[in-house]
This record gives C-alpha cells, sequence and structure tokens, in this order.
C-alpha cells in the first residue's frame, strides 16, 4: 500500500507541475489563467510534502516540470511566467544539501538539471547548492564513481546554467574519457555541446585555471566524442544532432568528414527539424568552407519556405547568420523585415540592433522599417552594450536616418544615443566599434552639413531646435587615433584593390595624368588611386571587389555604400568600378588592354562631364 500511495503522489505532483508548465505557456493576455493557475504550485507543494518516502530525482524531476522552459528570449513578459514558491523551493534544497552525501551520480545529475531549470529564477538561494554539487560531484568522478550517462548530464546541466567551472568539467572529463564507448549517441552530443558551452562563454576562466597547471581537456575529449558519436550520428535524435553540430562549430572541430556525416543524416529530417534546431544548422552551413555547398543550399531554402513558422528571435538570427555569411539571400531578407515589422516592439534591443546591422549591411531598406526600427529601439537603448550600440549608430548612418528619436537632443542636452554610449568605459569599444562610431561621427558632420546648406534644421514639434549630440570627447579621440593606424576594407579586399592598382599603374599611367595610388583622405579613408582629369580636377577612383558587394549580387553592400557616400560628401568626384565590368576574363590578354583604357578613359569622362551612371 506504502508502494502505492507513493506511485500516486509521484503522479499527482507530476500532473501539477505540468499543468502549471501548460499553462505558464499559454499565449499573453491571460488574466484569469493565471488566476487559476495559483492552485498549480500549492498542489504540488503539498504532493511534495507527503512524498519524504520518495527518491530525490523523483523530487527534483517533479520541480523540473514544474519550470517553465527557460528559451533565450522568453514569450512572455517576465510577470506572466510563476516564480517557483518559496514554500517548494525552501525545503527541496534544504533536503538536498541534507542528503547530499549520500547522493549517487543519477542523484547529482538529477539535482543539477532542476537547479539549471531554475537559474533564472532563484539564482542567489541556489548558489549554496550549485557549490556543493560541484564538490560532490568532483569527488564521485574522481572516484570513477559516477556512470557516463550521469556524468554527461551533470556537465550539460552545470553548462548550461553558465557555471564557468573548469574544476568539474576536469574531472568529469577524466571520468568520461576512458568510458565514452558506453554513452548514447545522445549522451555524446551532450557531451560535445557542454564543452562548446563552457569554453565559449568562459573562456578567461578556463584559461586561468589551466595555467595553474592543470591539463584541461578541452579539444581531446570534444573530438573522442565527436569521433566516436560520427558512426552512430543515425541514432541521436534531432535536438541532439544540431546541437551537436552547433558544438563542434563552437570548438572548430569541423572538417569535411564531419559535415558530410551530418549533411547525410541532416537531409533526409530537414522537413522534421524545429526553427530552433533550423538555426543551428545555419551555424553549421554559414561556416566559410561549406556556406556555398549544396546541403547549404538545402538549409536555407528550407528556413526560407517556413520563415513563417520562425519565433521573431530566430528570424533576426537567420537574417543575422546569413549576412555575416555574406550570402546574398535577397527574398529571405525581405521575407524576414515583412514578418517582423508588426513584432519589433516584442524584440529585446540586442535582437533589434542585430537586425537593423544585418539589413543595413545587405543594402536591404524597406520603406519605413527603420523609422519603426528607431522607435522600438529608443525605450530600450540603455539595455544595449557598447558593442550593439555601435551596430546600432553604424546601421543609420548606412541608411542616413538621423533619427530623432535615437540621436538628436535640445541644445546643451545630450542624446539618448549619447548618454547611453557614455555609461560603459572606454574599454568597452574595440576596434571594430571604434571604426563604427568614427563613422557615425562623419555622417553627423555630413548632417550638420547638409542642414546648414538646405538652412533647415530639426525641430521637437514644440518650436524647439534639436541638434544632433556629439560623441564625449574621450571616445571621439580613441576613435580618431584608431583611425589612424586601422584599414577601412578587410585585408582579404585589398588584394584584389592592389592588384588593380597595379595594373593601372603599370599599363594605364601613360594616358593618365598624375596618378597618386593609395591616397588616404582627411577623413581617414584610402583611396585606390586618384587622378587628374581632362578638367584638371582630381579624380578619385575605387576599384570594387567581390567583397564590396552582398554575397555574388551586383548590390553594394552597406559599409562600401557608406564609404562611398562619405567620401562624395566630402568633396570627392569618385569613380567607381565594379570588379565584373573591368576583369574581362572572357578576352585575350591583349584586347583585355584595350578594352580597360577605353573603359577607364570613358568613365573618368563621364564624372568631368557629370553623367557617369554609377552615381
Amino acid at each position: 500500500m506504502a508502494a502505492l500511495r507513493c506511485a500516486a503522489t509521484r503522479r499527482a505532483a507530476h500532473a501539477s507541475a505540468l499543468c502549471l508548465r501548460r499553462r505558464a505557456a499559454a499565449p499573453s493576455g491571460l488574466g484569469g489563467h493565471r488566476a487559476s493557475s495559483a492552485a498549480a504550485p500549492a498542489a504540488l507543494a503539498l504532493a511534495l510534502q507527503r512524498s519524504a518516502p520518495l527518491p530525490s530525482r523523483e523530487r527534483w524531476a517533479a520541480l523540473h516540470a514544474l519550470c517553465p522552459p527557460a528559451p533565450r528570449r522568453p514569450t512572455l513578459p517576465p510577470e506572466a511566467l510563476e516564480p517557483v514558491p518559496p514554500e517548494i523551493l525552501t525545503p527541496l534544497l534544504e533536503q538536498t544539501l541534507a542528503e547530499l552525501p549520500s547522493y549517487g551520480g543519477a542523484d547529482v545529475a538529477a539535482a543539477a538539471g532542476g537547479l539549471a531549470a531554475l537559474r533564472a529564477q532563484s539564482a542567489e538561494e541556489c548558489e549554496q547548492a550549485w557549490a556543493r554539487l560541484e564538490e560532490h560531484a568532483v569527488g564521485l568522478a574522481s572516484a570513477q564513481a559516477i556512470e557516463p550517462a550521469d556524468a554527461a548530464a551533470t556537465l550539460l546541466a552545470f553548462s548550461r546554467a553558465h557555471k564557468p567551472l573548469p574544476r568539474l568539467c576536469h574531472a568529469l572529463a577524466f571520468a568520461l574519457q576512458p568510458r565514452l564507448a558506453e554513452l548514447s549517441a545522445d549522451g555524446l552530443c551532450d557531451v560535445a555541446l557542454a564543452y562548446a558551452i563552457s569554453f565559449s562563454r568562459f573562456p578567461d576562466e578556463m584559461a586561468d585555471f589551466a595555467s595553474r597547471g592543470v591539463r584541461l581537456p578541452r579539444r581531446p575529449l570534444a573530438a573522442l566524442a565527436r569521433d566516436a558519436l560520427l558512426p552512430r550520428l543515425t541514432a541521436a535524435s534531432n535536438f541532439h544532432l544540431v546541437h551537436a553540430a552547433f558544438a563542434f562549430v563552437l570548438l572548430r572541430l569541423v572538417n569535411p568528414l564531419v559535415f558530410d556525416a551530418v549533411s547525410a543524416v541532416a537531409s533526409a529530417r530537414l522537413g522534421s527539424f524545429t526553427p530552433t534546431e533550423l538555426m543551428r544548422l545555419v551555424a553549421l552551413c554559414t561556416m566559410p568552407m561549406h556556406v556555398n555547398s549544396p546541403f547549404a543550399q538545402l538549409v536555407f531554402d528550407e528556413v526560407q519556405h517556413r520563415l513563417a513558422d520562425f519565433p521573431p528571435v530566430e528570424m533576426v538570427r537567420a537574417v543575422h547568420g546569413l549576412v555575416h555569411a555574406r550570402r546574398d539571400e535577397e527574398h529571405l531578407f525581405l521575407k524576414a523585415a515583412a514578418l517582423l515589422r508588426p513584432h519589433l516592439r516584442e524584440l529585446e534591443p540586442m535582437y533589434l540592433s542585430k537586425l537593423a546591422w544585418s539589413l543595413a549591411k545587405a543594402s536591404i531598406t524597406p520603406p519605413g522599417l527603420f523609422e519603426e526600427l528607431a522607435e522600438s529601439l529608443a525605450p530600450g537603448l540603455d539595455e544595449l552594450t557598447a558593442y550593439h550600440l555601435t551596430l546600432v549608430a553604424w546601421s543609420f548612418a548606412v541608411v542616413d536616418l538621423p533619427s530623432k528619436a535615437l540621436f538628436f537632443a535640445r541644445e546643451g542636452e545630450d542624446s539618448a544615443f549619447v548618454r547611453c554610449l557614455s555609461a560603459h568605459p572606454l574599454n568597452a569599444f574595440d576596434n571594430a566599434s571604434s571604426l563604427r562610431l568614427y563613422q557615425w561621427m562623419a555622417w553627423r558632420e555630413e548632417i550638420r552639413a547638409r542642414e546648414a546648406s538646405e538652412r533647415k534644421g530639426t525641430h521637437d514639434g514644440e518650436g524647439g531646435i534639436l541638434a544632433m549630440t556629439p560623441l564625449p570627447f574621450e571616445l571621439q579621440h580613441i576613435c580618431s587615433e584608431y583611425l589612424k593606424t586601422a584599414q577601412s576594407e578587410p585585408q582579404r579586399a585589398h588584394k584584389a584593390q592592389q592588384h588593380f592598382t597595379r595594373f593601372v599603374c603599370k599599363h594605364l599611367s601613360h594616358c593618365l595624368t598624375n596618378v597618386q595610388p593609395e591616397v588616404r583622405t582627411d577623413l581617414g579613408y584610402s583611396l585606390d588611386l586618384v587622378v587628374t582629369a581632362s578638367d584638371g580636377k582630381p579624380v578619385a577612383i575605387e576599384f570594387d571587389g567581390p567583397y564590396h558587394y552582398v554575397g555574388f549580387s551586383k548590390r553594394l553592400n552597406g559599409n562600401t555604400l557608406l564609404k562611398q557616400r562619405q567620401i562624395r560628401a566630402a568633396g570627392w568626384r569618385l569613380l567607381s568600378i565594379p570588379y565584373w565590368e573591368w576583369t574581362r576574363q572572357d578576352l585575350p590578354p591583349e584586347d583585355r588592354l584595350r578594352y580597360r583604357q577605353e573603359y577607364l578613359l570613358r568613365r573618368l569622362n563621364l564624372i568631368v562631364h557629370g553623367a557617369d551612371p554609377m552615381i
């Protein structure tokens, strides 16, 4: 009878927890539902209080079911998610600490999984339990008293709770290493993912631990897990398959064998992956060596086909990943922009900044979208990191949209954007961020010059005049100093430009006047060539190689558009030469030389007469 009562209690606890979990995850606008769900925690508390005979792992499993899922971006506001009540959490933590010396590996794994589910709700209350669990798990691992499946589950729980615990990773790694073959395919995936999370989130802590003389098997264990997994990859669930692939990306363990194995299994399952799982495959497919593979195209097509089913956050990640990989998926970008417009205010400011950067970088500017982005960003600017603030600055400079909500303030006041920038220490701005801010500073001067020439100011709607607030002096100095030594384009792009410059200087200088290679402007931009045109005035010549365009399209990317606009705004006449018009590999060498000479002179003549179609 006692066993029957115990089983009934277990079922009641689990059912109560699942009831609350379903209600917590229901659509918004649930005032009545939230009130009716208040009885669920009490029911579970009563069930747990009566379940002292239940094993620890089953109590934790019941609590785990109570907790709502913890995605990176909840779909509900925090107040819509029920916290775990103290009458449940406090006794459970006390029981756990009291019973911990008797815990085996399965109990440790269950408790760690339950604590990981609570990480966003009860961090302070759980810290002592985390520390004691780590100490006990290390002891079990050192004594080889933990089963591989429990070690893998514990490792993953600690990493998902964002615990920088190199000591635990070290101990569990050496307990796992000789017994990896005993793990299931999903367990092997968990090991790889746990190490990827730990090393990507806490590289400094891990490096510091290693520097004290303890060898951390970072790549060896993950590589062993990878090698053990590949022959059994078909046995992995969708979730574990894509997360293992993502882990190998983070740990730089992807080779052609791994990519081929993952793509062979995933190709047959594409239609069954969730949006989040598809995004893990996008991370794999956007690696430079795989981005143009047939499997990558299959994944990108599947994303576009199912984009309407993606949560807004996953849409942003899809666009950001593809733009970062230099893919020209214009139809997907436009579709995502249209689908996201009604949901902009639901997105965290971080995702809004990534969306703005991605669309600006890919030269995707649907009418009115950036105005809506500005309105959605303004209330949450103070939540952005220095890095994300510079993404916002650069994006609006590219699309040339001086938003009053972001960048303007009354005379003597700082704009919301400048106030938020000033809140970050100067060392928070790396070289790339400094370059973006420098370009924003140049854009600000462009706006001021435009307003002065048009004798038109910006007003606040109440008769007051607004000004585009400058950056703090210290930050201006850092950005200016960086640009003195930094190049404006990636080094890969320079190779094609330097070849163009050498060719013109060697073969075409006889038909040009005063050829000057690599001229740096007052703004800090480097021009490929400056020549004197037939009217005696200088013309800047820029060779636009493949990296100046979005993927393999003929659409200039945001970096190039901004640079060219700012060069022209500074008073330069600019001749932009697309690489496909210049190379003409289809012509014989002798014809190619003559063609290039005629092409360059014709374009220069058009520039002189103000009729160049590229302007």
